[in-house]
């Protein structure tokens, strides 16, 4: 399923959200689990809010706020959980595809709404690099590639998210733009072998020869493995992981060598 909502516009909710952060307190305990992660049973709440209508979705994650709740975690714990349980209900027949659809749309709306706040809640200022973020072509599994460029957006990036229609398209946006970074977000139907050539024609049209790649998504056999075998530099897990690895990695290449000293004669 692809979905990419626009950008909430809706001043008066950003402003809500504003307030709900205002008045946040310390994390309650009957919202978190044994680990101080937000619980079970919240989760499921949020998913079941996604079936009926986008408002309570909003009011089950402002509720998370209020009780204390980073929305760090709230992306990564919260939205990354809820969409897999999602998932679960959807291959045991709990939801139907139409229900499935709508409640991953709300959940891509949730992220639009609470981006700008995410994004203003961070101290970081653009640190001058570039990503490209993208899902295979004909990947129906977004919410990944959606999760990972708001932490890198707000880690200091300048993204380009993209979801191609074919390999020839994104290949030309490849070779015409400058990118630091490539995040590539695999389905689990891909083998290494798709993957790995695909990673090969992205290394011969891209004009940065540092260019750092890393792969994650849904991968169907050793995720180590699968990044050797396909010639990946990294491997990437949670969005917030993914950002701070991929950062070191660039900015390592991007180090000069230090100048070997030379010997006295």
């Amino acid at each position: 399923m692809h979905f990419d909502p626009s950008p909430t516009t809706n001043h008066s909710y950003y402003m809500r959200l504003e307030r709900v952060l205002g008045q946040a307190r310390e994390g309650s305990a009957r919202l978190l689990d044994e680990h101080g992660d937000i619980s079970p049973q919240q989760i499921e709440l949020l998913a079941r809010a996604c079936l009926p209508k986008q408002e309570d979705v909003r009011q089950v994650v402002e509720s998370w706020i209020s009780a204390g709740c980073d929305l760090e975690d709230i992306y990564l714990h919260g939205v990354c959980k809820a969409a897999r349980l999602l998932g679960v209900w959807w291959m045991s027949d709990e939801v139907d595809f139409a229900n499935m659809t709508i409640a991953s749309y709300r959940l891509h709306q949730l992220m639009f709404d609470l981006s700008p706040t995410f994004l203003a809640d961070s101290a970081c200022k653009a640190n001058g690099l570039s990503a490209l973020l993208f899902a295979t072509p004909g990947s129906h599994h977004t919410m990944g590639v959606l999760m990972l460029s708001e932490f890198f957006r707000r880690g200091g990036w300048s993204v380009t998210r993209d979801i191609p229609e074919t390999k020839k398209d994104f290949l030309r946006l490849v070779e015409t733009d400058w990118f630091d970074f490539i995040g590539i977000s695999v389905n689990h139907d891909q083998t290494a072998d798709d993957v790995r050539a695909m990673i090969m024609e992205i290394r011969q049209v891209c004009p940065n020869r540092d260019l750092v790649v890393m792969v994650g998504g849904m991968i169907g056999m050793d995720p180590e493995q699968f990044r050797q075998a396909v010639g990946a530099d990294l491997l990437g897990t949670d969005a917030r992981n993914a950002q701070s690895l991929a950062l070191k990695s660039v900015l390592s290449k991007a180090a000069p060598e230090p100048q070997r000293q030379q010997k006295v004669s």
